[in-house]
């Protein structure tokens, strides 16, 4: 394993989840009912809940702490539009996050991207069933 490629990708993993918390934050100021208010919810506290965890196992691995650099999440006005971005970038962070689990031969590595993994099949899995059942 490169440990340098490996730790690129952990660190691009910290900016992701950071990004769609803020992007859940943005959604959430458009949702207009209670199940897509919880569902965010749920999701955006998960997502600070992995960054957090990301960061401890990137500061474990490299000695380094991960800069807090604001948030790049475009705007969206429409929560439709919004919703459909978020169920793509589940699907994405799904794949990225085999990528370095494929990548890792660390079980802490291993073990926190599997259960990353989990949390991401539950948001996508709600975030689809929102497209289809609220009519978004």
């Amino acid at each position: 394993m490169d440990i340098s490629t490996l730790l690129a990708k952990i660190e691009k993993a910290y900016y992701n989840e950071r990004n769609a918390a803020a992007l859940y934050s943005q959604l959430l100021a458009l949702a207009t009912d209670y199940v897509s208010t919880e569902a965010l919810v749920e999701a955006r506290r998960d997502k600070r809940e992995h960054a957090l965890k990301i960061g401890k196992l990137f500061k474990e691995l490299s000695g380094q702490d991960l800069t807090d650099l604001q948030a790049s999440v475009p705007k969206y006005t429409s929560f439709r539009d919004g919703l459909r971005k978020v169920v793509q970038a589940a699907k994405e962070a799904l794949d990225f996050n085999q990528e370095i689990i494929k990548l890792a031969t660390i079980i802490q590595v291993d073990d926190l991207f599997k259960k990353i993994g989990e949390d991401e099949i539950t948001h996508y899995i709600k975030f689809q069933a929102l497209m289809r059942f609220m009519h978004y």
